[in-house]
């Protein structure tokens, strides 16, 4: 499955695909597996596990693995340079009559990839997932 998206996507492509939710234990295992896969036999460069919080969710969360085919060296190399060009596109969002928003906002985006400890230790195997 993975080897097909990854083989289907353009060299810049990024594939999102919906995980486990980390609240329930016995699916760390599922999402660290299927991280593997990803970086493995699927191709991917990189895949990077986050967790977005929603309300009529169950469990009130829930993760996605997010799959870069390549590096995307043309955005910024900062974290800083990166909101800042989030930030931009959501005031001028925000500018347009039609596309108003009462829950998003970039700081959301920027920590869905702040997991607790033990779930990052557990799905990175201890190494550093910004590598």
């Amino acid at each position: 499955h993975f080897q097909n998206l990854n083989r289907i996507l353009t060299s810049n492509g990024i594939f999102n695909l919906q995980a486990e939710s980390f609240h329930v234990p016995s699916r760390l295992l599922d999402i660290q597996e299927m991280r593997e896969i990803a970086l493995g036999d699927g191709g991917f460069h990189k895949a990077k596990y986050g967790s977005i919080t929603i309300a009529t969710y169950s469990p009130g969360q829930i993760g996605f693995l997010l799959c870069e085919k390549e590096t995307m060296e043309t955005l910024p190399t900062t974290d800083d340079a990166k909101m800042s060009q989030i930030q931009e596109r959501f005031e001028k969002m925000r500018s347009t009559a039609d596309k108003h928003t009462t829950y998003y906002q970039p700081k959301l985006q920027q920590s869905a990839f702040d997991l607790p400890l033990w779930v990052e230790e557990t799905i990175y195997n201890g190494k550093n997932p910004k590598e």
